[in-house]
């Protein structure tokens, strides 16, 4: 009865704790989070910038790291805009999984990250329409120049009269 007593007794002692974290905990999280935040926001200047080459690199040295930190990169390398549909929007939809798992500053940044990446691709098909009819006006600019270059050797035939035979 006397050891219940104590260690009841005990155990009111531990209730007395203080496990709230300290200022200096805080500030330390605070640290680490806006460091983590500057290491995506770097990652994502440098991806943007990357040539294709540089992309297949980094997803080779990505593929089959199971960290948080890796498979929102391999994500973010398979959702630029330089990569084709299919890709970009499987990475999209694996970000937006992973969303939850991110410190609060990086999912702020993320989500940036996803809204100018779905912005980018709903205009992707408008652009390349764009694109399309560029090429067909381009097409159709040097057919015209073909003819009128053909008319005016027509016109100057006309104009220099009836041609001989035999001459």
């Amino acid at each position: 009865m006397l050891c219940t007593s104590l260690l009841l007794g005990g155990c009111s002692l531990l209730g007395g704790v203080n496990t709230e974290p300290t200022p200096a905990m805080l500030a330390a999280r605070q640290s680490d989070s806006l460091q983590a935040l500057l290491l995506r926001m770097q990652y994502g200047n440098w991806l943007l910038g990357s040539r294709p080459q540089q992309r297949d690199q980094e997803r080779q040295r990505l593929r089959g790291q199971s960290d948080l930190d890796n498979r929102l990169n391999l994500a973010m390398v398979n959702s630029h805009p330089d990569e084709p549909v299919a890709r970009r929007k499987a990475a999209l939809d694996t970000i937006e999984d992973l969303l939850p798992e991110a410190s609060l500053d990086e999912q702020a940044y993320l989500r940036s990250w996803l809204s100018l990446s779905h912005a980018q691709l709903e205009a992707s098909p408008a652009t390349a329409e764009v694109r399309r009819l560029q090429a067909r006006i381009r097409d159709l600019e040097a057919k015209i120049a073909k003819l009128t270059v053909i008319d005016d050797q027509i016109n100057q035939r006309s104009q220099s009269g009836p041609s001989q035979p035999g001459t």
